[in-house]
């Protein structure tokens, strides 16, 4: 009996130590720093959205972040939206904004469409969150791998495509590629046909009269779908 109550009392001990050394080290490890703004907030700095969005990205790369308190602005959220940053960025499912800034509902006003091209209704969108919504900034994203700027490459060979495709559905996806076709013709190189295809948009967009009258800002930007990693071309 005394062998088993000493065995226990020890077994007691060992465990408040490993739970004392176990607090210790949490209170010395320094918390995830979380995202969060004041959602009301109207009209951000374009200088101040880029810092915001690279600070996010590295919270995605190092996995410190994506915990988020959706009940807190759900109330204001309902009655309105004040996203800092427009992203116009493909439909790819390996690429989505908010989750690789590591930001909330209401930050990022978001067009996506396959290739991340300025088409007319992407440029619509933006004026709209401009104008009304109040965004400062615009960053086109294109990212490695991506299936449309590599299909305009091959001069919109479709071959690949599954049966009975072309029948029903040539026609819309030869638009798209018949515009990015011209911006990436004579290259072989994807990523430079890539970032040719970013920078493209980029010049589009910042020739628009409601970018100069805003003062918006317009950077372009390529994510690796493999490594995390984004490669930034601000001008």
């Amino acid at each position: 009996m005394k062998i088993k109550t000493k065995r226990l009392a020890t077994a007691l001990i060992t465990g408040a130590i490993v739970l004392a050394s176990a607090a210790t080290f949490t209170g010395c490890m320094p918390m995830p720093a979380q995202w969060t703004r004041d959602p009301s907030e109207h009209a951000i700095p374009a200088e101040r959205g880029l810092q915001y969005l690279k600070d996010g990205h590295e919270r995605y790369l190092a996995g410190t972040g994506g915990t988020h308190n959706f009940d807190a602005d759900r109330e204001i959220l309902g009655e309105e939206q004040n996203p800092f940053a427009i992203v116009l960025g493909c439909s790819d499912s390996r690429v989505n904004p908010e989750l690789l800034f590591d930001m909330k509902r209401g930050d990022i006003f978001t067009t996506m469409n396959a290739g991340n091209f300025a088409d007319d209704t992407s440029v619509g969108s933006m004026q709209f969150a401009i104008e009304v919504l109040g965004a400062r900034l615009i960053v086109v994203m294109g990212h490695t791998g991506c299936g449309a700027v590599i299909s305009s490459m091959e001069t919109a060979d479709l071959s690949g495509l599954r049966d009975g495709f072309l029948e029903n559905g040539s026609n819309e996806l030869q638009g798209i590629l018949g515009q990015l076709a011209p911006i990436v013709a004579g290259t072989t190189d994807v990523m430079v046909a890539t970032r040719a295809n970013v920078e493209a948009s980029v010049a589009r967009l910042a020739e628009l009269e409601v970018v100069h009258y805003h003062d918006v800002m317009v950077v372009g930007a390529i994510y690796d779908v493999g490594s995390g990693e984004i490669t930034w071309f601000e001008n």
